[in-house]
């Protein structure tokens, strides 16, 4: 039997990792790279499951650099 944990994150961060075939993408820019930095990072820290590390579809600044939000807070980084 397989158990499901309910218990919500207190914190998720969303990356954009989308790659566009023309002009700037958070992609191409290494941002699941990056993803899997950070999702290492907490695991190490033993932050998880209180945070969560997700990839998003684009979050609209990808010209600006990764771009990433945190929930639920919405506060972004750009």
């Amino acid at each position: 039997m397989i158990e499901l944990n309910d218990k919500k994150p207190l914190l998720q961060v969303l990356i954009c990792t989308r790659s566009k075939e023309k002009g700037e993408s958070c992609g191409t820019k290494g941002a699941a790279e990056f993803r899997d930095l950070l999702k290492e990072w907490a695991k190490e820290q033993k932050l998880t499951p209180d945070i969560k590390v997700t990839a998003s579809l684009c979050l609209g600044h990808c010209e600006n650099g990764i771009t990433a939000c945190l929930q639920p807070s919405n506060q972004w980084f750009i």
